[in-house]
């Protein structure tokens, strides 16, 4: 979060002057964020109790997306009309066949690691709060890799000299997302992506963001997942948790629906219950209501 009181660490202010910086300047800029669907913590998403996985998507929504302190309200704030042409927010989801049912599950993105213009890696145990960042409470370690050997590369279509180990290694995380690395299902349309070049409107637009928006669509009609973007309220979740999915219904359906997706990328959905107020000192009565701020932040 941005300017608020609860949180001292710079990683979403910093974000967002540098997006400021390329829109003003007209630069061609891209943030790649991927995180987890949901946090790794027991509770029923699709239960309108309140519980500590709504808490935790309360606090990443308002570093993200809601509130005065998020960062597409100080990016908007600050003239960047469409934060999406510089951001894109994804999280991971497979599926498969078990014991002759469809099943899908979320891919819990657990690994803490930042590539920045394929010369420069971070790899470290920090979360992206204060526990792990202000530098006295959690205990962390983490590497900073600079590259000194380079390859030729391409950025925005023009020539690039790339750090050798900051681009083998992005490449193969997104080669990995979106389901080209050998025996991993895909679409017919992998044989046409190309990763090499991470900031053409060709590849971001073209290929990342729109694969993300298209596997969600498909795990949504199939399986009804959640949390999804077509929820708003806890009444619209109580009616989408009751419908039956195609898996379920038409299995046949499903299946060749499921053939178009490509890799594991779908979209992080910021507009999950947003309708709803999230935070947790509106429900007193539960743990998370009288529990300090600073254990989620």
């Amino acid at each position: 979060m941005i300017n608020n009181a609860d949180v001292s660490n710079l990683i979403c202010k910093t974000i967002c002057e540098r997006i400021i910086q390329a829109h003003r300047n007209d630069e061609t800029f891209r943030v790649f964020i991927t995180v987890p669907l949901l946090a790794a913590m027991e509770g029923d998403i699709q239960s309108t109790e309140y519980n500590i996985l709504l808490t935790m998507l309360h606090f990443l929504f308002s570093s993200l997306s809601r509130g005065s302190c998020s960062l597409i309200a100080h990016l908007r704030e600050a003239g960047v009309e469409d934060p999406f042409k510089y951001l894109c927010i994804t999280s991971l989801r497979t599926c498969e066949e078990l014991a002759g049912k469809l099943v899908s599950e979320l891919i819990y993105v657990h690994a803490k690691f930042m590539i920045i213009d394929d010369l420069h890696v971070i790899i470290g145990s920090a979360n992206i709060n204060d526990r792990s960042l202000v530098g006295d409470r959690d205990s962390e370690l983490a590497f900073c890799i600079t590259d000194k050997e380079f390859v030729k590369s391409k950025m925005n279509g023009k020539e690039y000299s790339a750090g050798k180990h900051a681009l083998q290694m992005r490449q193969r995380c997104m080669s990995e997302h979106l389901g080209l690395l050998h025996g991993m299902r895909n679409s017919a349309s992998t044989a046409e992506i190309d990763v090499s070049d991470p900031i053409s409107d060709s590849f971001f637009h073209g290929i990342w963001c729109k694969i993300a928006e298209n596997n969600t669509n498909i795990f949504e009609d199939v399986f009804n997942v959640l949390p999804t973007n077509q929820v708003k309220t806890f009444a619209e979740l109580e009616k989408w948790s009751k419908k039956i999915p195609m898996s379920t219904s038409n299995p046949n359906e499903a299946k060749e629906r499921l053939k178009s997706l490509t890799g594991n990328l779908v979209k992080f959905p910021l507009y999950f219950l947003e309708k709803e107020n999230l935070n947790p000192v509106n429900y007193p009565s539960t743990p998370m209501g009288y529990l300090p701020t600073s254990l989620f932040v």
